[in-house]
């Protein structure tokens, strides 16, 4: 998570793992479907129910 996405260990550290997890899980086939035709609506943070 440090090197792919450039957090430092204290904030991985005060992030709640709860909200983490899925985000890790999600993150792998969001990245491969990113370059695919169908390209999704752009979401925030906010915006998705699974980070809820």
């Amino acid at each position: 998570m440090v090197d792919l996405f450039h957090w430092s260990l204290t904030q991985i550290d005060e992030t709640d793992i709860e909200s983490l997890i899925p985000f890790v899980f999600r993150y792998p086939k969001w990245k491969s479907e990113r370059g695919a035709a169908n390209k999704r609506k752009e979401l925030f943070a906010d915006q998705v129910d699974w980070l809820n």
